[in-house]
């Protein structure tokens, strides 16, 4: 009952606004998006029940009340997909042919050629020096 109190007073409260903008539109400061504003927020305000009344109706179907399960039988019925609706899984791992796995090898040799070089420069490729050096 709180709830529908709460929208009730947010309703009337956009009203009173799409009020407020129509003696806004009159007034000699008044612009025309202020009669934008007068159709606007009634909507609003028809939102919040609309909402209201939805949130309501899920709720009831989610519970399962008498009053929706007796007018509505196919409420009961299962949620589950049907066998075959959906394609198939295919394997993670695509099967590729022996061009494509040379040329994967070909690119992982070109990176380890590129980062050898990337540590030479640096300095940190010699695998010489000691933990103590």
């Amino acid at each position: 009952m709180a709830l529908w109190a709460a929208l009730a007073s947010a309703a009337i409260g956009c009203v009173a606004i799409g009020a407020w903008q129509w003696s806004r539109l009159e007034s000699a400061s008044g612009v025309d998006q202020n009669a934008g504003y007068v159709l606007l927020w009634p909507v609003f305000g028809a939102f919040l029940f609309t909402a209201g009344l939805t949130w309501r109706r899920l709720r009831r179907t989610a519970t399962g009340s008498p009053h929706t399960t007796a007018a509505h039988p196919e409420a009961l019925a299962t949620r589950e997909l049907p066998p075959g609706l959906l394609p198939g899984r295919t394997s993670a791992i695509p099967e590729t042919d022996h061009a494509t796995t040379r040329y994967n090898a070909y690119l992982a040799t070109l990176n380890d050629r590129e980062l050898q070089q990337q540590l030479r420069a640096a300095g940190l490729d010699c695998a010489c020096r000691g933990h103590g050096d």
